[in-house]
């Protein structure tokens, strides 16, 4: 019989998770037998060694399948030395592989940033909102881990091989530059929406870094989603989307528009074609965060590099504000590149480097995507510098930085003395549209599916598809702060 080995870190204090992770293992090993499938889960925490550290640390190292670190915003220097050792072992001995449960928050603490800005590689973290949900999803994933430990057999990979095959997805890419050069929103529909079986679809749009984030943190493809378009291009651009609701209004819907950005609207990026009084006559605009990004510079291996920075950016993986604002003013040396202008990634770096008085149009900044090639950024020989972030990079370079020839490093900044890891947001924004003369808002249900497909708890603010305003003048509305029923 196979074994899985899996071990719970994270705050002593977390007893209660641990506990339900546990117990969990005991009906999925029962499940597993009856099935006949011939595995089994063996999970752990510190209190199975007597609490030695040295003892659970050497399971870790030596014998742990899967670290399943539990937080609840806030991490201590003990966790901390735990994931880096899981980090060491598995580039070691190829195991054990890591997950993070990540308590839901609103607002971002030094320690949230340094969360998000310790996963490396392909790590990502699985936000729970409680006990039962977090047995939700721990049960999904370790049903997807013990699935990716088993053999694969051959329908399975004729099942694979037809998905590499199949005619949709990234393929229809090229429509993406269509959109984008023409830049008339109102176009969008024409050109993608299908009417399929009388039920509207969904139009989604918005940014690499949202699409790749969901696709890393909640495994959905949004160019694969079922009945729905997915169309790439900047946030500014895909907010107009929601405006174009409400100055053409669909008598009869044949769309949805959602919006995945990596920034933050404000209520004027609605209402730079029409009015506030206009807006509401429809309805507003629902924020839903989703959680943060890191931001994370790549930079090739070169000798103005290392002239500038301290060895200890290397070593440690990261680089301060101070120091990107440094590499920036070298752009006679250095070949920078940035996403386009609008984007979420972009405008996060704008906000930290004004901050310092440095403002990147004042220096020469190309432009890159994650589909550019290596000859395109190694223009005139010279070094470069991508500012991107873990869910947003040159899909080129990720061997390039794997061989050592180039360097990926986590932005940071100093934030009352205190050292943080540079985030933007991800973000969902919808029309909720009115209802009735009250205040009650009606939320159609292709998006609640959506939205509850991502993992996100819509709990007693949404009831039969309608939600209420928790203020009648308001263009954005916080999800999070609507009001319960």
């Amino acid at each position: 019989m196979k074994q899985i080995n899996i071990f719970i870190a994270g705050a002593k204090a977390l007893g209660l998770y641990r506990d339900t992770i546990k117990a969990l293992s005991v009906d999925m090993n029962n499940s597993l037998a009856k099935s006949g499938r011939d595995i089994k889960l063996e999970i752990l925490s510190y209190e199975n060694f007597g609490n030695n550290q040295d003892l659970y640390d050497g399971y870790i190292s030596n014998k742990a399948d899967l670290v399943i670190f539990v937080l609840d915003g806030r991490i201590g220097e003990t966790t901390k030395q735990e994931y880096v050792l899981a980090v060491n072992s598995k580039m070691k001995f190829a195991r054990p592989d890591r997950v993070v449960f990540l308590k839901s928050y609103k607002d971002i603490t030094t320690d949230i940033a340094f969360i998000n800005g310790m996963l490396v590689n392909d790590d990502y973290y699985i936000e729970f909102a409680d006990e039962n949900d977090l047995r939700v999803k721990v049960q999904t994933y370790l049903t997807h881990f013990i699935d990716s430990h088993s053999t694969i057999n051959e329908n399975q990979q004729e099942c694979i091989i037809d998905k590499g095959n199949s005619s949709g997805g990234r393929r229809c890419r090229w429509w993406v530059f269509v959109v984008v050069a023409m830049m008339l929103i109102t176009a969008v529909a024409s050109l993608f929406i299908v009417h399929r079986n009388n039920k509207p679809v969904l139009l989604i749009a918005g940014g690499g870094s949202a699409r790749n984030y969901i696709e890393r943190y909640n495994g959905i493809t949004l160019e694969e989603y079922p009945m729905s378009y997915y169309v790439h291009m900047p946030s500014g651009n895909a907010w107009l989307l929601l405006t174009e609701e409400v100055i053409s209004p669909q008598q009869s819907p044949k769309y949805f528009p959602i919006c995945v950005s990596a920034s933050s609207a404000t209520e004027e990026d609605f209402l730079k074609i029409t009015t506030k009084e206009n807006f509401l006559k429809l309805g507003s605009v629902v924020e839903l965060r989703l959680g943060y990004d890191t931001l994370a510079v790549c930079l090739k291996r070169s000798p103005v590099i290392f002239e500038t920075l301290d060895s200890r950016c290397f070593a440690n993986g990261e680089i301060s504000a101070q120091e990107l604002s440094q590499l920036i003013a070298k752009d006679d040396e250095i070949n920078i590149f940035s996403t386009s202008p609008g984007s979420g990634t972009r405008g996060s770096y704008e906000r930290l480097l004004s901050a310092m008085d440095v403002n990147i149009d004042d220096y020469r900044i190309n432009q890159f995507s994650e589909y550019s090639d290596l000859p395109a950024i190694n223009l005139n020989g010279m070094p470069y510098m991508l500012l991107g972030s873990k869910c947003y990079v040159m899909s080129d370079l990720k061997r390039v930085v794997e061989a050592k020839d180039a360097f990926e490093l986590k932005v940071y900044d100093i934030v009352d003395g205190q050292k943080q890891f540079v985030c933007k947001p991800m973000n969902l924004y919808f029309m909720a549209y009115k209802y009735d003369v009250t205040n009650t808002l009606m939320i159609p249900q292709q998006i609640l599916n959506f939205v509850e497909s991502l993992g996100c708890d819509l709990g007693s603010r949404v009831k039969d598809g309608k939600v209420k305003r928790y203020t009648t003048d308001s263009v954005i509305l916080d999800f999070s702060k609507l009001p319960e029923w």
